[in-house]
């Protein structure tokens, strides 16, 4: 893998990690306050999204990890549809169903990736 390859997956990792835990979450809001985390961390996995289709994007993962990306990412917009248009910050968006569904999700498909 090339460098961009490299810090395209640990990114993406990243985003998961973070979707995925709640005091990852929480630690991200207190470390920046001014942001809203949700809206973050949903603009970071679809960042990310954008690349799916390309070449070199593909080759940074194995074959169940891009059908397991693929697949968190039909569920994770699935999820946005049903939550509000103004999202609520941490700690407020815990209880938002749909929020806790990404980040089970998350949970799931972040701990059968290889780091």
């Amino acid at each position: 893998m090339n460098e961009l390859q490299i810090n395209t997956r640990k990114s993406i990792l990243n985003t998961l990690n973070l979707l995925a835990s709640f005091s990852q979450q929480l630690e991200y809001k207190n470390s920046a306050p001014f942001i809203n985390v949700t809206q973050e961390l949903i603009e970071q996995w679809n960042n990310h999204n954008i690349l799916k289709n390309k070449v070199w994007y593909i080759e940074i993962w194995t074959e169940n990890e891009y059908f397991s990306l693929e697949e968190f990412n039909k569920h994770f917009q699935d999820n946005l549809k049903s939550m509000p248009k103004r999202l609520p910050d941490v700690p407020d968006i815990l209880e938002n169903k749909a929020w806790i569904q990404i980040m089970e999700l998350a949970n799931s498909v972040d701990s059968s990736f290889i780091y």
